[in-house]
Formats: C-alpha cells, structure tokens, sequence
C-alpha cells in the first residue's frame, strides 16, 4: 500500500512537471507571437522612416536651390529639416535597438522553454526507473508473501498433526486410567 502510494505520488509529480512545461512552452510561444509583431512593426516604421527621409531630403534639396535667393530664411529652414532628419535618424536606431532587445527576449525564453523541457525528461526517466524500482519491490513483497503463506498452511498442518497426537495420547491416558 505504502509502495502504492508512493507510486501515485510520483505520477502526481511529473503531471506537475509536464504542466510546467507545456506553460514553459506557451510562454515561448507567446514570446515568439510578440516578436514577430514587433519585427512586422519595425519594418513597416523603418520603411516610412525611410520614405520620410527620402522626402525629407527631396525637400532639403529643393529649399538649398531656393536658399540661393533668400539666405537667412532658407537657413533657419535648412537647420530645421536638418534637425527633423537627425531626430527620424535617432528614432530608427532606437527602434532597432527595441527589436535587438526583444530578438533577445524571444532567445530567452526559448532557452527557459528548452531547460523546463530538459528537466522535464530527466523527471520523467527518474520516474520510470522509480516506478520500475516499485514494481520490482511490489513483485518481491507478494513472492515473500506467498512464501509466509505456504509456511504458515505448513505450521498449521503441523499442529493439527501434533494436536491430533495429543488427543490421541490424552484418549489412551484417560482409557488406562
């Protein structure tokens, strides 16, 4: 009974590890979902980053031929559209230093995902080899039963011959007396 419940004790245990995995697993998934959003979304900002930055350069090329006839208008104009080019510059950097940083957090979590799927396994073998170790304990403990059984029938015949004897003798006794 005991060796039982430990038995059932263990199956309780590696469900637990099996659930952990598979949430282990879900998490990636949901890591893996999350970064492919955000690399559709990176690319499609980095592409109007760089139609902004084409227009952006288009119109500086025109105001610096117009620059020509009104300098100190067209300066402050120049520096102005030099600046917003820095900034969508700076803002695609950014953004592809966001997508490096979850590119690492996806990397992360498959990681988590592959150590809970290792662990899971060895839980698994240990298992088996635990549960084989019981039931080799349960076949020897039911042949070590069977064995005390048949010595048990034995001594029981044993007596009765011995007691049959006893009452045989006790008979004689009682007859000669």
């Amino acid at each position: 009974a005991v060796v039982e419940s430990d038995r059932g004790n263990l199956r309780l245990e590696l469900e637990h590890h099996h659930s952990a995995l598979a949430a282990a697993k879900e998490d990636a998934d949901v890591a893996s979902n999350a970064y492919e959003v955000e690399r559709l979304s990176f690319s499609q900002r980095e592409s109007n980053f760089v139609q902004q930055v084409h227009s952006l350069e288009k119109r500086l090329a025109a105001e610096e031929r117009n620059a020509i006839e009104s300098t100190k208008e067209q300066s402050a104009i120049l520096a102005k559209l030099k600046k917003e080019i820095a900034v969508v510059e700076s803002d695609r950097g950014n953004l592809r230093l966001e997508l490096e940083h979850h590119h690492s957090a996806l990397a992360a979590a498959k990681e988590d995902a592959d150590v809970a799927s290792n662990a899971y396994e060895v839980e698994r073998l240990s298992f088996s080899q635990r549960e084989s170790n019981f039931v080799q304990q349960v076949h020897s403990l039911e042949k070590r039963l069977a064995a005390e059984e048949r010595n048990a029938i034995e001594s029981t015949k044993e007596q009765s011959a011995i007691l049959a004897k006893l009452k045989k003798e006790i008979a004689v006794v009682e007859s000669d007396r």
